[in-house]
């Protein structure tokens, strides 16, 4: 591995399944908190409202407030991560099913 402090910092940046979870519905299509919610599925109110702010937080995605809602949308960096999502599911994919 070439700079592990990059990888550090992108273990850092998306730390938790909570985090993998909204950027996968953000991918998707998904933008309102309700829509992510539903997505989600085994997440509760709090634990998307701290994943939102952490994933704004890290330059992952960005609110745009509305007169009647609140959207989110990936950023330029945010987007970029779709890559990483589809490597990860390549090799999941890869994983023999014993260990699954």
């Amino acid at each position: 591995m070439r700079n592990m402090k990059n990888l550090e910092l992108a273990l850092a940046v998306m730390a938790t399944k909570h985090e993998w979870q909204v950027m996968c519905c953000m991918i998707a299509g998904q933008s309102r908190f309700n829509e992510i919610m539903k997505s989600c599925g085994d997440m509760n109110q709090m634990t998307l409202s701290r994943t939102l702010r952490l994933l704004e937080g890290g330059g992952m995605i960005e609110k745009k407030k509305g007169k009647i809602f609140t959207a989110y949308a990936p950023t330029k960096l945010g987007r970029r991560f779709s890559m990483v999502l589809k490597s990860m599911e390549a090799f999941g994919g890869a994983i023999p099913i014993s260990q699954k």
